[in-house]
């Protein structure tokens, strides 16, 4: 279950840089999660591999994705500026 949350980050671009994988057609309009599963996808093999290895490391480690997500939640309610 936390791979699909661990997809889900990087699909949504919480999570970049060269270690994350880029997706294709992230732009398009929603019109349902069957059009959804079958248009988005890793943009190379590179990506694919990438996307892969996330997930089995969030899928095999209890505490990443929790841990990942806590610092995301402390960075968002951090004031700008300070």
């Amino acid at each position: 279950m936390l791979a699909f949350v661990m997809y889900g980050l990087c699909l949504s671009g919480l999570l970049q840089g060269a270690l994350f994988p880029k997706f294709t057609q992230t732009g398009t309009a929603y019109t349902g999660v069957s059009t959804f599963l079958n248009t988005i996808g890793p943009e190379t093999n590179l990506d694919t591999a990438k996307a892969l290895i996330w997930a089995f490391i969030a899928g095999f480690s209890e505490r990443f994705i929790p841990n990942i997500l806590d610092r995301l939640v402390a960075q968002a309610e951090k004031p700008k500026g300070g």
